[in-house]
């Protein structure tokens, strides 16, 4: 018959039990801990996704994604949009290692959809912030144009005004003001002002020209 184990044995017993869990415990969470390193080392990227509606269904490279910051592994991924009764959105997007790309859209509305934003607040707010946004990235990329570090440009002395503006497409046109009413010295004018701008590191033929001056009947 076995000898009964004293208390002292016990308590032993159990505390070496209790180690040898601790052990597996921590052992299950190095190995979690390097898996979870191994999955996430690549994504080296991130991803900031904001959408309206916010319960659309997006896709980037065939993963589901949420409104969200999310890690990813850099490179360029087909993008895919979609919620009922809204037209869907297509698209390919390019993440660079260490740097935060941004996935901002507003879905358009079906006819038969045209209140919905009107009459659902958080998604109204959503999209509100999506062209806020996409209409700022507008401006600053109009604004990068070569044009815009040297004019708009107004020398008096020099008798010309250079004034550059955007169009809808994108396209940038020059209006040239002529300080003149005489025909023959706004050409001379008209030349000094390129050669100025050319002076200037422009590229002027990369531009559409619009010339005013009383001497072509312009006030």
């Amino acid at each position: 018959m076995a000898k009964p184990k004293t208390r002292e044995q016990i308590e032993f017993e159990n505390r070496k039990n209790i180690f040898k869990l601790g052990v597996l415990v921590f052992a299950v969470l190095v190995v979690v801990a390097i898996i979870g390193w191994i999955i996430e080392a690549p994504k080296t990227a991130k991803i900031n996704v904001l959408v309206a509606p916010t319960d659309a269904k997006v896709t980037i490279g065939g993963k589901k994604f949420n409104n969200g910051t999310h890690r990813i592994e850099p490179g360029t991924y087909d993008v895919e949009i979609t919620r009922d009764e809204f037209e869907g959105y297509t698209g390919q997007i390019t993440v660079e290692k260490g740097k935060t790309e941004r996935l901002y859209v507003c879905l358009e509305k079906t006819e038969g959809n045209s209140e919905y934003y009107d009459t659902h607040e958080k998604d109204y707010q959503t999209c509100y912030t999506v062209q806020e946004y996409l209409s700022e990235q507008k401006d600053k990329e109009k604004y990068t144009d070569p044009i815009y570090s040297v004019a708009p440009y107004h020398n008096y002395n020099k008798g010309f005004y250079i004034d550059p503006y955007a169009e809808d497409d994108g396209t940038i046109k020059i209006q040239m003001t002529l300080i003149t009413c005489s025909e023959e010295r706004a050409e001379g004018l008209k030349q000094n002002a390129i050669e100025w701008l050319q002076g200037k590191g422009i590229k002027t033929d990369d531009y559409e020209f619009i010339y005013k001056s009383c001497a072509y009947g312009d006030e």
